[in-house]
């Protein structure tokens, strides 16, 4: 899970977060997402694409891309067509080698997903994912590998690990604000609660650059499970372009730096 955790930072398998099932009031208040009610503009379009060198304890790991390839239409929907890559570098694939790619398709005007498609290839494993989400009953439609289907209850208007990183990128970020969307992964639903830390000036590959630092906090059955912080900086502008992102593992911390950025307006 080294190199995905860039192009998935806010999966549930890294990020913190808080089972749906267990619908236990967090100890402080937050701000759920809804996209009807969303006051920041859309900061991305199609044709941008992020690139990212990623590090793992100093060392060059790999390169990561997120790209809104394409607007096109789905079932009848009105979708962007986002894909993520991550992969390995030459040296660092001698050792461990990886290959992850991610799609979603996601809804225009809602801002989220009818479709998620994973395929990881880690080492010698190699791991797909499929959901289906049905929006209007609330059931994802969830494959991993040959295992058969899964129907199973999700809350309105979930989000992927994917997608979700694309609409934290259109919430009205404020300082000591803590937001809270529902984000579907490995076959569960989680309450994902984002902090609002900070303002913090860092450098960029074009200069200096003002930036909202953002921390996720996990939940899960009622149990705190930190697992390492997860950071995020993203510019404080109307692009909310990410700029920086750490996290721990198991074995150090990967960091992921914006090196590139392409089509954005």
């Amino acid at each position: 899970m080294l190199l995905l955790g860039v192009s998935v930072l806010l999966a549930c398998n890294i990020l913190p977060s808080r089972t749906y099932a267990a619908e236990i009031p967090p100890p402080y208040t937050v701000a759920r997402f809804d996209p009807k009610a969303q006051t920041v503009p859309v900061p991305f379009s199609v044709g941008e694409e992020l690139v990212f060198e990623l590090r793992w304890m100093g060392l060059l790991a790999g390169h990561a891309s997120m790209a809104v390839s394409s607007r096109v239409t789905r079932d009848g929907r009105d979708v962007y067509h986002i894909r993520t890559i991550a992969q390995s570098s030459p040296f660092f694939s001698m050792f461990y080698s990886v290959r992850d790619v991610g799609e979603t398709y996601v809804d225009v005007q809602g801002l989220f997903p009818w479709y998620f498609y994973l395929d990881q290839r880690e080492g010698g494993r190699v791991i797909q994912r499929t959901v289906t989400f049905d929006q209007e009953r609330q059931v994802a439609v969830y494959t991993k590998n040959q295992q058969p289907p899964q129907e199973i209850a999700v809350p309105p208007r979930v989000q992927d690990s994917l997608s979700s990183f694309y609409v934290v990128r259109t919430l009205p970020l404020h300082v000591g604000q803590t937001l809270s969307m529902h984000t579907f992964s490995n076959g569960r639903t989680y309450d994902v609660e984002i902090q609002v830390l900070r303002r913090e000036k860092i450098e960029a590959y074009w200069g200096a650059v003002d930036t909202l630092v953002i921390r996720p906090i996990l939940r899960y059955q009622e149990i705190l499970r930190q697992r390492g912080e997860v950071l995020i900086w993203l510019t404080d502008d109307s692009r909310r372009l990410p700029l920086r992102m750490k996290t721990a593992i198991k074995v150090g911390s990967i960091e992921a730096t914006l090196i590139d950025v392409k089509g954005a307006r």
